[in-house]
Protein backbone atom coordinates (compact mmCIF):
# COMPACT_ATOMS: atom_id res chain seq x y z
CA UNK A 1 0.00 0.00 0.00
CA UNK A 2 2.40 2.85 -0.81
CA UNK A 3 5.59 3.61 0.50
CA UNK A 4 5.74 3.10 4.28
CA UNK A 5 4.76 4.58 7.52
CA UNK A 6 7.34 6.08 8.99
CA UNK A 7 9.95 9.50 7.75
CA UNK A 8 11.56 8.83 4.35
CA UNK A 9 9.35 6.57 3.10
CA UNK A 10 10.75 3.36 5.39
CA UNK A 11 8.62 0.36 6.43
CA UNK A 12 10.54 -0.18 9.18
CA UNK A 13 10.98 2.17 12.77
CA UNK A 14 14.51 3.28 13.26
CA UNK A 15 15.75 4.32 16.59
CA UNK A 16 17.83 7.94 17.23
CA UNK A 17 21.16 5.12 17.83
CA UNK A 18 20.82 4.27 14.16
CA UNK A 19 20.59 7.69 12.70
CA UNK A 20 23.27 9.38 14.68
CA UNK A 21 26.65 8.14 12.74
CA UNK A 22 25.34 10.06 9.55
CA UNK A 23 24.24 13.37 11.15
CA UNK A 24 27.80 13.22 12.64
CA UNK A 25 29.36 13.20 9.67
CA UNK A 26 28.32 16.52 8.66
CA UNK A 27 27.86 18.18 12.35
CA UNK A 28 30.22 17.57 14.94
CA UNK A 29 28.69 16.07 18.44
CA UNK A 30 30.63 18.21 20.88
CA UNK A 31 29.73 17.71 24.76
CA UNK A 32 27.01 15.95 24.03
CA UNK A 33 25.37 18.61 22.05
CA UNK A 34 25.42 19.94 18.29
CA UNK A 35 26.32 23.42 17.44
CA UNK A 36 28.24 25.88 19.33
CA UNK A 37 26.87 27.40 22.96
CA UNK A 38 25.73 31.47 22.46
CA UNK A 39 27.78 34.06 24.32
CA UNK A 40 26.24 33.61 27.89
CA UNK A 41 24.17 30.87 27.50
CA UNK A 42 24.83 27.79 29.52
CA UNK A 43 21.35 25.95 29.41
CA UNK A 44 21.16 23.34 26.65
CA UNK A 45 20.62 25.48 23.41
CA UNK A 46 22.96 25.51 20.91
CA UNK A 47 23.31 27.38 17.51
CA UNK A 48 24.15 25.96 14.08
CA UNK A 49 24.90 28.65 11.81
CA UNK A 50 24.33 28.30 7.91
CA UNK A 51 23.81 30.51 4.85
CA UNK A 52 20.28 29.24 4.44
CA UNK A 53 18.93 28.16 8.01
CA UNK A 54 15.66 26.77 7.05
CA UNK A 55 17.62 24.41 4.45
CA UNK A 56 19.94 23.71 7.48
CA UNK A 57 17.55 23.05 9.90
CA UNK A 58 15.30 20.75 7.24
CA UNK A 59 18.58 18.87 6.33
CA UNK A 60 19.56 18.24 9.67
CA UNK A 61 16.10 17.03 11.23
CA UNK A 62 15.45 14.92 8.18
CA UNK A 63 18.87 12.82 9.27
CA UNK A 64 17.56 12.56 12.40
CA UNK A 65 14.21 11.97 12.44
CA UNK A 66 14.82 9.21 9.61
CA UNK A 67 12.67 6.13 10.37
CA UNK A 68 10.64 7.75 12.78
CA UNK A 69 6.95 8.03 12.95
CA UNK A 70 6.37 11.64 12.23
CA UNK A 71 2.82 13.74 13.20
CA UNK A 72 2.74 17.54 12.32
CA UNK A 73 2.40 20.25 15.04
CA UNK A 74 -0.31 22.91 14.20
CA UNK A 75 -0.53 26.49 15.01
CA UNK A 76 -3.76 27.90 17.20
CA UNK A 77 -4.74 28.84 13.48
CA UNK A 78 -4.79 25.12 12.26
CA UNK A 79 -1.37 26.16 10.20
CA UNK A 80 1.66 23.82 10.54
CA UNK A 81 4.48 25.12 12.67
CA UNK A 82 6.59 22.15 12.53
CA UNK A 83 6.75 18.47 12.98
CA UNK A 84 7.19 15.65 15.74
CA UNK A 85 9.33 12.96 15.27
CA UNK A 86 9.25 9.14 17.66
CA UNK A 87 12.19 7.19 17.46
CA UNK A 88 12.05 3.03 18.19
CA UNK A 89 14.39 3.45 21.11
CA UNK A 90 11.86 6.57 22.62
CA UNK A 91 13.79 9.37 21.91
CA UNK A 92 11.86 12.31 20.16
CA UNK A 93 13.06 14.89 17.17
CA UNK A 94 11.04 18.11 16.81
CA UNK A 95 11.24 20.49 13.96
CA UNK A 96 9.35 24.08 14.41
CA UNK A 97 10.42 26.10 11.30
CA UNK A 98 10.08 29.71 13.38
CA UNK A 99 9.99 29.89 16.77
CA UNK A 100 8.09 32.19 18.47
CA UNK A 101 11.19 33.61 21.14
CA UNK A 102 13.56 33.56 18.52
CA UNK A 103 12.35 33.93 15.01
CA UNK A 104 14.38 31.30 13.52
CA UNK A 105 14.31 27.91 12.47
CA UNK A 106 14.70 25.02 15.72
CA UNK A 107 15.44 21.31 15.56
CA UNK A 108 14.73 19.95 19.87
CA UNK A 109 16.74 16.61 20.69
CA UNK A 110 14.78 14.65 23.62
CA UNK A 111 16.67 11.47 24.38
CA UNK A 112 15.50 11.51 27.75
CA UNK A 113 12.93 8.40 27.26
CA UNK A 114 15.45 6.34 24.93
CA UNK A 115 16.22 3.20 26.22
CA UNK A 116 19.70 3.00 23.87
CA UNK A 117 21.62 5.64 26.21
CA UNK A 118 24.42 3.96 25.78
CA UNK A 119 24.54 3.91 22.03
CA UNK A 120 23.89 7.92 21.87
CA UNK A 121 27.44 8.91 21.70
CA UNK A 122 26.58 10.85 24.78
CA UNK A 123 24.01 13.30 23.08
CA UNK A 124 22.15 15.28 25.48
CA UNK A 125 18.58 16.52 24.99
CA UNK A 126 18.82 19.89 23.68
CA UNK A 127 17.50 22.60 21.39
CA UNK A 128 19.10 23.99 18.76
CA UNK A 129 18.75 27.55 16.84
CA UNK A 130 19.69 27.54 12.96
CA UNK A 131 20.87 30.86 12.94
CA UNK A 132 22.49 33.23 9.42
CA UNK A 133 26.50 32.72 9.07
CA UNK A 134 27.61 36.14 9.55
CA UNK A 135 30.74 36.63 6.51
CA UNK A 136 33.05 38.57 9.16
CA UNK A 137 32.72 37.43 12.43
CA UNK A 138 35.40 39.18 14.85
CA UNK A 139 34.61 37.04 18.06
Amino acid sequence: MGSGIFKGGLTNHRSLAENLPIVEEKWELSNGCFGKHPKGNHRLVTDIESEDPIKTANEFYDKMAFGGKTYPIFNNDGSIKGEVAYMKDGSIITIRIITKTEGKPAVDINVDGSNQKDDLDGLKSHKIHFTIKEENQND
